[in-house]
């Protein structure tokens, strides 16, 4: 019997010791629980600020982008402007040229008119209004060249006009890219 009860004794205290280590069990356990819900929530909460870096460095890009493609197409446009008013000159050149040559053709033809005699340009028999101006010398290499210069200018002037639709372009999509993260291009000229 004393050895059944002290059997019961030691089972009794064990039952209580086991006991005593299930609750300090549970304690460490809700403590590890309470440490990871803590964890968790710094490692969403990195992960947002991680987020919004990574979304505010790809709108600073795209701001920079855009501010290069803005000051490109000013610098654009100012150039395609002095490329058409040297494309114009040469052109006006050109025309006055040419005009020239008309000139002198119509003042070659006018001294072979004889009233009676068939105008070679027009067939009329009478020639009332006979060109009256002097024929001046046109060089030929002069044409030439004034040609070629029109052409260049044109050339030049074409060339940077579409290099100004390419950036205006680019401008554009960056612009609607900062829309629709919400940012506005006026802002960033500050």
């Amino acid at each position: 019997v004393l050895k059944i009860e002290e059997n019961q004794n030691n089972a009794k205290q064990l039952f209580e010791k086991l006991l005593k280590e299930d609750i300090a069990l549970k304690e460490q356990q809700q403590e590890q629980r309470t440490i990871i819900n803590d964890l968790e929530e710094k490692v969403a909460s990195y992960q947002e600020t991680f987020e919004a870096h990574a979304m505010m460095t790809k709108k600073i890009e795209l701001a920079k982008e855009m501010l290069k493609f803005q000051s490109s197409v000013a610098v654009l446009t100012k150039t395609l402007t002095e490329k058409q008013q040297i494309a114009k000159h040469a052109q006006d050149k050109l025309k006055k040229l040419e005009q020239q040559i008309r000139s002198n053709h119509a003042a070659f033809l006018a001294t072979s008119l004889q009233h009676g005699e068939a105008c070679p340009v027009c067939g009329s028999t009478e020639h009332p209004a006979i060109h009256s101006s002097e024929a001046m010398d046109v060089d030929d290499n002069e044409l030439t060249a004034l040609r070629r210069e029109s052409d260049n200018a044109l050339q030049n002037f074409y060339q940077v006009s579409s290099k100004l639709e390419v950036e205006q372009a680019a401008l554009n999509e960056k612009q609607m890219i900062l829309q629709q993260l919400k940012i506005d291009p006026s802002s960033l000229d500050e």
